[in-house]
């Protein structure tokens, strides 16, 4: 089956009902919830898409605001304890939601080594990529450099993270928590950070989720190769994302980019939840080519 994430739509439907409920009517198996910020409707969508019979296959944490509504909380690397406790509350609580919603796969961002304007940092290197046509030799010097820092750094974070998680895995057992390869350098995990966190945490409901674009543009900025990932975790790959990517630009639908699909499929383990996670930019008739694009490439046969 090939599941849609509520990325694409929940800005225009505005609540999780909505947009399960649209991509669902435009032939999709399943959905996940994600917004880019909090839905009016998290508590409360639960009940009413199981009645309306919507395939909730996974939940992508945060799905809940902070306790006075002023933003997400996910930074379960924080060296402020009130700040992790929280992000470590928000996530158990996504969690609940996922469970009241039918699912027990919840994919998760898992913070960052902190290190000041990184994002605008790859904004840059993105902008310089599309007026030069490929990755240059001084943004590969340039990322090379932040590796480097971010390794210097990450030593206390990591550990924060590695109790932050053992405490959610623990809370909340029937769960799976699934780690999100990332867009961004400095962010968690790094690819041989995986293997430390399912060391050091030690729970068999902590799993990893292949985001096909972030692998892609990890590796097109001087990082592992896209296939290492499920080479090493395929194991424990609960999902994936699937999106593709030209040059550092990502969530293109499947079949816009350059990413060899066959290759993915061919890695990615038939038990995993696969989801079109694709941009709002994009019409609706472009999500449904790259539906179609991936349904002939061999995608469907995943199991639920």
């Amino acid at each position: 089956m090939i599941a849609a994430s509520t990325s694409w739509n929940i800005a225009r439907c505005g609540t999780y009902y909505d947009a399960a409920l649209e991509l669902m009517g435009m032939g999709f198996e399943g959905v996940e919830l994600r917004a880019a910020e909090g839905a009016p409707d998290a508590g409360s969508c639960a009940p009413r898409l199981k009645a309306a019979r919507a395939h909730v296959t996974s939940v992508h944490a945060p799905m809940v605001t902070s306790k006075d509504g002023s933003k997400w909380i996910n930074d379960l690397g924080s060296a402020d304890d009130s700040s992790r406790r929280l992000a470590i509350e928000t996530l158990v609580a996504s969690a609940r939601h996922a469970a009241a919603a039918g699912t027990g796969l919840v994919v998760v961002h898992a913070g960052a080594v902190p290190m000041e304007g990184m994002k605008e940092k790859f904004r840059g290197w993105r902008e310089q990529a599309e007026a030069d046509g490929k990755v240059s030799d001084g943004v590969l010097e340039e990322a090379a450099a932040v590796r480097a820092e971010r390794s210097a750094l990450r030593d206390a974070p990591l550990e924060n993270l590695i109790r932050s998680l053992h405490a959610a895995c623990r809370a909340e057992p029937d769960t799976t928590f699934s780690l999100e390869t990332r867009l961004h350098i400095h962010e968690f995990p790094a690819i041989d950070e995986l293997e430390i966190l399912f060391s050091e945490v030690g729970a068999k409901n902590l799993a990893y989720t292949h985001d096909t674009g972030h692998a892609r543009i990890q590796q097109a900025l001087g990082g592992p190769d896209e296939s290492e990932w499920l080479d090493r975790y395929g194991d424990r790959c609960a999902s994936a994302h699937l999106h593709d990517v030209h040059l550092l630009q990502d969530h293109f639908p499947p079949g816009a980019g350059s990413i060899d699909w066959d290759a993915v499929r061919s890695l990615l383990p038939s038990r995993a939840l696969r989801t079109m996670e694709v941009n709002r930019k994009w019409p609706k008739e472009m999500l449904l080519e790259g539906l179609t694009y991936l349904q002939s490439h061999g995608f469907e046969s995943a199991a639920v």
